[in-house]
């Protein structure tokens, strides 16, 4: 028993001392480390979380990445532990995590601690970070501001809005092809109404019945054919 009571001790210390080392180095959190990695929704052993999301293509995200990574150096350099790690999520590439988060703008700043989160709207340079998760937090993370994690979305929660995305993603990129794809369907479907119902028309229109006129022969004309008649039988008897 005081084997075990030394290991679970010895365990301890040693997860304790890795969180108050902390890292040099930004980490960069995807939709399959997020969770396991920062314990978000549990607020379990890993310590604070200040996670940056970003674009790439955000001119602010750019001008924050450096002072991002000379804040986490700092941090690991520093005598005072601060429990906290700084992280990066591309939203570009891992929409899901965004999604859960609800993020909007970028760059969006949000701390994580014990279960809760809120988001960082001060200023940006590294002494305002470094007070801020020395703990400048404690404040705002008792404010109103501060809610629960979001639970991790299900896979089908992700496939729902893997494939909402595309189609928002084919409605703004493609509006020309739609509108195009629209009238063409549209002009189709006038056309071959247009072509039935003169079709249809064309086999149960009542034929128009045509006129008869009486011809009458004159009276000197069939005398001459009464004659020739006459002249013909003569010519056969005397044969």
């Amino acid at each position: 028993t005081s084997n075990e009571e030394s290991s679970t001790t010895a365990h301890h210390i040693l997860t304790t001392a890795a969180i108050k080392q902390g890292t040099a180095e930004v980490v960069s959190l995807t939709a399959g480390t997020f969770e396991h990695q920062t314990q978000a929704a549990t607020g379990a052993t890993t310590g604070n979380w200040f996670v940056m999301f970003f674009a790439p293509w955000c001119g602010h995200c750019k001008r924050l990445k450096p002072t991002w990574s000379e804040t986490a150096q700092a941090l690991a350099e520093q005598e005072d532990a601060s429990y906290t790690t700084l992280a990066t999520v591309d939203c570009t590439v891992e929409k899901s995590v965004c999604e859960r988060f609800a993020i909007r703008s970028y760059p969006t700043l949000l701390f994580f601690h014990q279960g809760k989160m809120a988001k960082y709207e001060k200023k940006r340079s590294k002494e305002s970070l470094l007070e801020f998760v020395n703990g400048g937090f404690s404040e705002l993370m008792g404010s109103e501001q501060a809610t629960d994690v979001p639970k991790e979305v299900s896979w089908f929660e992700k496939f729902m809005n893997t494939m909402r995305q595309d189609f928002y993603d084919m409605v703004k990129y493609r509006k020309t092809f739609l509108a195009f794809l629209v009238v063409a369907s549209i002009s189709f479907g006038i056309f071959l109404g247009w072509c039935l119902e003169n079709i249809q028309g064309a086999r149960y229109q009542t034929p128009t019945p045509i006129a008869l006129r009486k011809v009458s022969v004159p009276a000197d004309a069939a005398s001459v054919e009464k004659k020739d008649a006459s002249a013909a039988a003569d010519h056969k008897k005397n044969e």
